[in-house]
């Protein structure tokens, strides 16, 4: 668990700056894709309207949204009304995994300092140091308990697992955001992308990949550490689907119903992987749709398959970055993860301080050879904490 006052705010370096704020700022969000696409499943822009009643005139006491009237508890109005601090809470699904929980644990110091430009935030994080749907719906709940939450982020980690959390808080009229997976709760924005759309992302980059490199592939699998969960069931729909729409006589060794498992875990992965290729050797294209990009990468060289066999995955990581440059991954698909976390602090300022409810803007970024550097850039950032 990570907690931070209005006073303790990071600062961050030219690379975090130059790298990540660029595509913040075009619309004036904290944390953006560089979209105006709204995939929102529960209120956007165009959806929700926010009105005032009594006090301060910025309060937004009601908001219509798609799925009903959200009214704010009326302790909070008070506190924005008097220009208290109010209590921010971002929830993700653990800290441990890799990559994720740094990106996100940057995001969310990212998005509090934006956030605490527009109004006071008592920022707080909490996340399981492994995924445990059951310890973060209680970390949550325990911060409620104790009064401790005026405005609520929430990394659910599927569609559902959190819906029943999320309609309790906001029933409770306190707004909430939703970040980084569809879901139809009652979150007054859903600041995430659109899974299918992922995955014909990932499949026209492969088609844009074939075509620069003179190739003409037939054979492709799909692979996830999470298969049967709907943010992969998406990806792997969306991937074949547009694979085939391209590649009429392409052949699916695994697909959406039979992927193969890779798991998260590096050494299981790497074992999953290399198997799986010793038993199919002719695959060309192996998608993945987590971030193990880099242990298939490994399994290809180490079963002989370099210039043979090539991978596409999701969400850079240094080793997959790696992999691109070695001519083992052909792209891998950027989630984006820090703006999501990024996400709340500002939307949570936005919303008590003037009623607007920051649009979802995400979409996937393909991260190709040529982007590369600038990516490098930015995770080493990250990563190290700079600022």
């Amino acid at each position: 668990m990570h907690r931070r006052s209005r006073t303790g705010c990071p600062r961050y370096g030219r690379p975090m700056v130059a790298l990540l704020l660029a595509g913040l700022l075009v619309l004036g969000v904290a944390a953006c894709g560089g979209s105006s696409d709204s995939t929102s499943s529960s209120g956007s822009s165009s959806e929700t309207e926010a009105s005032t009643g009594g006090g301060a005139t910025n309060v937004p006491h009601t908001v219509n949204a798609s799925w009903g009237t959200f009214e704010l508890a009326p302790e909070i109005a008070q506190k924005v009304e008097n220009e208290e601090p109010i209590n921010y809470l971002f929830s993700f699904e653990a800290s441990g995994i890799p990559g994720f929980g740094e990106q996100f644990t940057a995001g969310f110091e990212f998005g509090c300092a934006e956030g605490e430009k527009i109004y006071p935030l008592n920022c707080e994080v909490v996340a399981p140091v492994q995924p445990n749907i059951n310890q973060q719906i209680s970390q949550v709940q325990a911060k409620l308990a104790a009064g401790q939450v005026d405005c609520l982020s929430i990394q659910p980690p599927t569609d559902t697992a959190v819906n029943a959390l999320i309609n309790e808080v906001s029933a409770k009229g306190i707004p909430v955001f939703a970040v980084g997976e569809e879901n139809s709760a009652n979150s007054l924005m859903n600041f995430t992308q659109h899974h299918e759309k992922e995955g014909e992302v990932a499949a026209e980059t492969v088609v844009e990949w074939m075509q620069e490199n003179g190739k003409e592939f037939t054979t492709f699998a799909i692979s996830s550490g999470l298969p049967t969960l709907g943010w992969a069931q998406g990806r792997m729909k969306g991937f074949e689907k547009k694979i085939l729409e391209e590649i009429p006589d392409a052949k699916f060794v695994t697909t959406q119903k039979n992927a193969t498992e890779v798991p998260l875990e590096p050494a299981p992965g790497y074992d999953a992987a290399k198997a799986f290729l010793a038993a199919n050797p002719d695959v060309e294209v192996f998608m993945n749709t987590d971030i193990s990009g880099e242990v298939i990468n490994k399994a290809i060289a180490d079963s002989g398959g370099k210039g043979k066999t090539f991978s596409i995955a999701w969400n850079p990581t240094m080793g997959q970055l790696e992999g691109i440059e070695n001519g083992y991954q052909i792209a891998t698909v950027d989630q984006r993860w820090f703006d999501q976390a990024a996400y709340g602090g500002k939307a949570c300022a936005t919303f008590l301080k003037t009623g607007k409810i920051l649009p979802n803007t995400q979409k996937p970024e393909p991260i190709t050879l040529a982007k590369v550097p600038a990516e490098r850039e930015s995770l080493e950032a990250i990563e190290s904490g700079e600022g």
